[in-house]
């Protein structure tokens, strides 16, 4: 996936070019934004995700989806960008020779309690509201008034 540190117009031609376009897998099942999440390169997250036809949770082999590999891995920004588009949280991802858990489960695991904090406060948002999810992926809720949105959960605690 080197067309992550591209920049856009070479990384949406390069990806528009593939069979299944922004969304293609490679050999280990992993998208552009797997692996970009997982790396912690941010501007093609951001990128990534603003994409209307991006899938947040494509599954590789393990279960593991995006929001997974950024929250194993303790890319706390990287988490919080895919976060603010409504990826499902209850989808079960595993690393080699490790029970399956949720996004929240594999950063706590690895020591990343900010990010399974934030986790945390946006299924709290989500029990609140119903509609959150489709709020976000419809971009009624830009990334500045996520964030607040999580602070003002983080406060409460």
């Amino acid at each position: 996936w080197s067309l992550l540190y591209q920049d856009e117009g070479e990384m949406l031609g390069e990806l528009k070019s593939r069979p299944n376009g922004i969304n293609a897998v490679d050999r280990s099942g992993w998208t552009a934004l797997h692996w970009a999440a997982a790396e912690g390169h941010l501007p093609a997250v951001r990128w990534l995700v603003q994409r209307p036809d991006i899938n947040l949770d494509a599954v590789d082999a393990d279960g593991c989806t995006p929001i997974w590999a950024a929250a194993y891995n303790g890319e706390y920004h990287c988490a919080l960008w895919i976060l603010s588009k409504g990826p499902n949280l209850e989808l079960r991802g595993k690393a080699s020779n490790t029970a399956s858990c949720t996004p929240c489960n594999a950063a706590r695991s690895q020591r990343n309690p900010t990010i399974a904090d934030a986790i945390d406060a946006e299924l709290e948002l989500r029990r609140q509201d119903p509609k959150r999810v489709a709020s976000l992926k419809s971009g009624n809720i830009d990334y500045e008034d996520f964030r607040e949105d999580l602070r003002s959960i983080s406060k409460n605690r």
